[in-house]
């Protein structure tokens, strides 16, 4: 035992030699950090020194009095960041010398921000240089660092649900469509969406799904939204405004944080991130991932079958005859890296890659319904550089809806169908830009090359798939000229062209901006964007999983590019040479009439009448069925199909099956070209003394009346009067030919007519046919028609911030739509009208507590949205081929909160909770979704 015990003093005085040795090699830094206005402590700022000799990073955070020390400094010079809270400025020291043994004091008084009120965007330049929003001609709000550290958030969109101008749409616990001042869908395409200055859209498809983005929550630097058009400098499909998140660099987030998160519905998440700097301070990396599981609100869609078809070849032979059940699960797993060049301050290069795996989840689609996504990945790939006011960059994005080919069961399907969706689409980018200033003008230049190349292995694209590329480019020019000190005048002009569009697209802008005072902005805009049609639009070739008449499936084809649907006018006849289509005249163009197709239909009328569904009989159900059968299968039956009209005995409906009504003649349909919206806006942001923002947009908009998507054919049916008096007279014609005395012949026949006339007049015998040779079959017609005219909207938004005393502060939006139903609009009706698919009223309050030194904050926010009317597509409130009609949206109002406390133990962990929908008021936000309940979630991060 003592021999033991004077080894362990011995070791026990080597280690305090040691330590001896290492500290006179070793230096510290410490000192005091302060706010420079008051002289106040600053606590819990997050100190770092970085050694571009040794690439080593060492942290400290202040004490409650202000106090900080970075021990065991190797000798040398650093450079020392200090980031504070809220309403203070990062500060970077550069070159603060340490000598072995020694402490360098270094006091620091933290400087404000030019005001929490007035953040800095480069959104409305495209990255050319940044911007504050007071000075910025454009409707631009920001989403800053801080808020969306303290928030528990699943996707982007739980951070944007409080500003100006958005309407947001949610189906679920990651499903949301987003869109600026209205005009949303179920297939959300209007807004344009980046990721650090990427596109962030699934390809081909073009639909923004926020549950795909790559990176993190931990990651995010802040997100822009840019309300209005901005098609000067982005181009096409950016007339509805820009939604940009922009990510973390890591020389100013240098460490490690993760995220663990767990709350109602299952959810649990884990993230983390780690950033640092390599070498001599010239080169920064980061890594970020995260791994999300929940259960999603619970819905049965009443338009999806209970079973799928037992034969259809179109569905793997896995799912053929199964039950058709929806898979509540969601997972979903994303991870990015990014390593960052930086020579000097006015030149870095940028590469990114990022890859999410959405696992199960739900997706709503405009013309099939319901998607049920299973393993689907979308890679992103980046190069960016940046010299000064120069910008370029190429990216590439790649969508995989988790299907091999058409026979696959392993991914994403319709629930409608069963048919799987295979997109494998990519795009690939590459833009330019140049700022320069010459005299009193500024100037952007700029432009970009696009290729979106689809690949749905012969599923989505059908027949189109050997020819459905699309390249566009453009470019464009925009200045800024300072009139005079308090004048500015903004000039900008873009062209484009697309390949599958004749011609090409102008966008002009012109801004008057007015700065009577530093903190005050007064401007008036024109802009006149465009939108060009996403791929699918051209190149559909799909069976809808409808089939609204007997031998009549609704297959969903692309409006031909260049060409347009031109109606098939040889088959002569009644008709003015109208040809169709019908399943009882096979595989022929047959002439527009209901008599053609009399025999081969009255030979299967019997076979109808057994497989009609019972509510096709009316009140009479299941027994006027059977009193139908009974009439067909005796001799009464034969003398039916024996019969032979002519036109002129029995003449032809042409009915529009999507709205049931006559149509009196058909025109043929021209191609899709790019559509145009003007935008007039008027707008005031300004700071009204230190605590006060408010900021207002009046806007006039000229939009394209684009109805939505429909069955564009008429479908073929019997004149009923006519078919009726047929049936009677020819009945009791055969009937008294056969011995029937005539009072009891009239009789039969009068009651046997008026019981089939009914069910054979309101069944399609056929559908009107195109020269296309896509329309091979019987089909009724679903696709996309050039809008014929255009609508007048206008609105306005209204936000206002106000910072209390004590840490409080109060924000308010509203925003209108004067009109969000459209039945007077070109090529719409009262029955099936072009609508906004938007509330006409929404507006949000937030009451917010802030105790910077202790890390700590609350909020409580109310969301007000009215009901309105959906028509998009499939998802509409009009019963337009839809069999079970949905309800209008109803009005929500909601109630959220969270909270966020720094811990005070060791490390400064950060947790917050949140709470969206608290009062549990389950109400839809859009047709042919959940109810969404109230959704609890807490986290807890850590920063080392």
């Amino acid at each position: 035992m003592a021999g033991l015990f004077r080894s362990a003093l011995a070791c026990a005085g080597a280690l305090l030699v040691g330590a001896s040795s290492l500290s006179a090699q070793t230096g510290s830094i410490a000192g005091t950090v302060t706010e420079r206005a008051s002289g106040e402590a600053v606590a819990r700022a997050r100190v770092e020194a970085f050694s571009g000799t040794s690439g080593s990073v060492v942290t400290a955070t202040t004490r409650d009095n202000g106090t900080y020390t970075l021990p065991n400094l190797e000798a040398g010079a650093y450079t020392v960041t200090v980031r504070a809270r809220v309403g203070l400025a990062q500060q970077r020291i550069p070159n603060v010398v340490v000598r072995a043994g020694q402490t360098t004091t270094l006091d620091i008084a933290a400087l404000p921000n030019p005001t929490q009120l007035n953040e800095v965007v480069t959104t409305a330049t495209r990255g050319a240089e940044s911007e504050k929003i007071l000075d910025s001609p454009n409707s631009i709000s920001v989403v800053p660092e801080m808020r969306i550290t303290e928030r528990a958030a699943v996707t982007v969109t739980d951070h944007i649900k409080g500003v100006p101008g958005l309407s947001i749409s949610t189906g679920g616990v990651l499903q949301a469509n987003i869109v600026s001042r209205g005009f949303n869908n179920a297939f959300s395409t209007s807004m344009l969406m980046l990721q650090d200055y990427r596109f962030a859209g699934v390809p081909s498809l073009r639909v923004n799904v926020p549950a795909l983005f790559t990176g993190t929550n931990e990651d995010i630097e802040r997100i822009e939204v840019l309300n209005g058009p901005a098609a000067a400098l982005y181009g096409p499909n950016s007339g509805a405004g820009v939604l940009h998140v922009i990510s973390k660099s890591p020389f100013n987030s240098v460490g490690n944080t993760l995220t663990l998160a767990g709350g109602e519905r299952s959810l649990g998440r884990i993230s983390g991130r780690h950033a640092g700097i390599f070498g001599s301070g010239k080169l920064g990396y980061k890594i970020s991932g995260e791994a999300f599981t929940a259960k999603d609100f619970r819905y049965d869609d009443p338009n999806e079958p209970k079973t799928y078809s037992p034969t259809d070849t179109r569905i793997p032979a896995a799912r053929r005859g199964k039950t058709v059940a929806r898979d509540f699960d969601l997972r979903r797993y994303s991870g990015e890296g990014r390593l960052d060049f930086r020579p000097n301050e006015n030149t870095e290069l940028i590469s990114t890659a990022g890859l999410t795996r959405f696992g199960k989840g739900m997706e709503i689609t405009t013309t099939f319904g319901a998607a049920q996504v299973s393993n689907w990945t979308y890679l992103n790939l980046q190069e960016r550089f940046r010299h000064k006011k120069f910008f370029a960059q190429v990216f590439y994005n790649k969508s995989n809806s988790g299907n091999e080919n058409p026979t696959d069961s392993e991914g994403s399907y319709y629930l409608r169908t069963g048919i799987p969706v295979v997109d494998r689409s990519s795009v690939l980018v590459g833009q330019a830009q140049q700022g320069l200033q010459m005299g009193r003008t500024k100037f952007v230049v700029g432009g970009e090359y696009v290729m979106t190349r689809p690949q749905t292995e012969g599923t989505i694209n059908g027949r189109n798939e050997a020819n459905d590329d699309i390249n566009e480019y453009g470019g464009y020019l925009q200045t800024t000229t300072s009139i005079t000190s308090n004048l500015d005048l903004l000039l900008a002009a873009r062209g484009d062209v697309n390949s599958r569009i004749e011609g090409s697209q102008f966008s002009p802008r012109a801004a008057l901006v007015f700065k009577p005072a530093e903190t005050q902005n007064l401007r008036v805009t024109f802009g006149r964007s465009f939108n060009s049609p996403a791929s699918f639009a051209f190149f559909l070739d799909q069976y809808s999983g409808q089939t609204p008449a007997p031998g009549l499936p609704v297959q969903i084809l692309g409006n031909p590019s260049k060409q347009g649907w031109q109606f098939a006018r040889t088959c002569g006849g009644a008709g003015g040479g109208l040809c169709m289509r019908s399943p009882y005249i096979p595989n022929t163009l047959a002439p527009a009439s209901a008599a053609a197709a009399y025999p081969g239909f009255a030979a299967s009328l019997q076979a109808i009448v057994t497989g009609l569904p019972v509510s096709s009989f009316g009140a009479a159900g299941e027994a006027g069925r059977q009193g139908l059968l009974g009439i067909l299968s005796g001799p009464l039956g034969g003398i039916v199909r024996s019969l032979r009209p002519t036109d002129a005995q029995v003449g032809t409906n042409l009915v529009d099956l999507g709205t049931r009504q006559r149509v009196t003649a058909v025109s043929d349909y021209g191609p899709l070209k790019a559509s145009f919206t003007n935008t007039l806006e008027f707008g005031y942001k300004g700071l009204i003394g230190p605590r006060f923002r408010l900021s207002g947009d009046l806007w006039f908009q000229r939009r394209p009346a684009d109805p939505t998507t429909q069955i564009i054919n008429p479908g073929v049916l019997f004149n009923g009067p006519q078919l009726g008096a047929y049936l009677g007279t020819q009945i009791a014609t055969a009937l008294i030919q056969a011995g029937t005395p005539v009072a009891t012949a009239q009789a039969t026949a009068a009651q046997v007519a008026g019981a089939l006339t009914p069910l054979m007049a309101a069944i399609p015998v056929g559908a009107t046919a195109f020269t296309n040779p896509l329309d091979d079959q019987p089909y009724l017609v679903f696709s996309y028609r050039e809008a014929t005219g255009n609508v007048n909207v206008h609105g306005f938004d209204l936000a206002a911030d106000f910072l209390l005393d004590g840490g409080f502060s109060l924000a308010a939006t509203y925003s209108n739509l004067n009109k969000n139903v459209f039945a007077d609009a070109p090529g719409a009706s009262a029955a099936n009208p072009l609508a906004a698919n938007a509330p006409k009223h929404r507006g949000t309050a937030t009451f917010r507590y802030e105790n910077e030194p202790r890390g700590m904050s609350a909020e409580l926010r109310g969301r007000y949205a009215d009901a309105f009317p959906v028509n998009s597509g499939v998802f509409n409130s009009y019963n337009v081929g839809t069999p079970v009609p949905y309800a209008p949206v109803p009005v929500n109002a909601l109630l959220d909160a969270g909270f966020s406390y720094v811990l005070p133990v060791s490390g400064s962990p950060r947790w917050s909770v949140n709470g969206t929908n608290l009062l549990d008021n389950k109400v839809r936000t859009f047709v042919g979704v959940p109810a969404i309940g109230r959704l609890l979630l807490t986290q807890i991060q850590y920063s080392f």
